[in-house]
């Protein structure tokens, strides 16, 4: 049985994360500069453009969210999911009645149809989601200490602030289920 390792195409739908994240944040900046300076400083001669472009952006943006965001990554966990599951339905074929015979029917049932679809769905989440928002994190980053030194500092600190503070009740829990 063969497994299956990130792929050069996958970078595609990583930056398609990528993208219709930083669209999102497009969208949101668009919206505080439209409450500062059109709807605060009552800048009526260019309210009906920014409404119009405003309009646009939440389209484009809720386009390439439901697409890029969405859409792609489940379709590549999908196809990893189908195509693991014919491979495992290969191999309970092409195995010997003797090793058949060593579980029950509930077992390969359980491997082509959960176990299949279980490892589709973490190669999705691992190789695409993962990888798109460490990337659009690190941006978010970037672009808070070119803002402000201070705020990529902050940035930069709240995750293992964050990692510490859920450390102790997640061994907690863990233990719990084990038990």
């Amino acid at each position: 049985m063969k497994t299956y390792k990130f792929e050069k195409k996958d970078i595609i739908y990583i930056l398609g994360i990528v993208i219709s994240s930083a669209l999102s944040l497009v969208f949101s900046y668009g919206i505080s500069f439209f409450l500062d300076n059109v709807i605060i400083q009552r800048q009526s001669n260019v309210l009906a453009i920014w409404i119009i472009s405003m309009l646009v952006l939440v389209i484009i943006s809720g386009i390439t969210s439901i697409i890029l965001g969405q859409y792609f990554p489940i379709r590549v966990q999908l196809k990893k999911s189908i195509n693991i599951s014919q491979d495992v339905m290969k191999g309970i074929l092409n195995s010997p009645q003797s090793i058949y015979q060593g579980n029950e029917k509930g077992y390969y049932i359980n491997l082509i149809t959960s176990s299949s679809f279980s490892y589709g769905d973490v190669y999705g989440q691992f190789y695409i989601d993962l990888f798109g928002n460490v990337v659009f994190a690190m941006m978010v980053i970037v672009a808070a200490s070119l803002i402000n030194l201070y705020f990529g500092i902050l940035f930069i600190l709240y995750i293992p602030i964050c990692w510490l503070t859920i450390k102790g009740p997640s061994k907690k829990i863990s233990e719990f289920q084990k038990e």
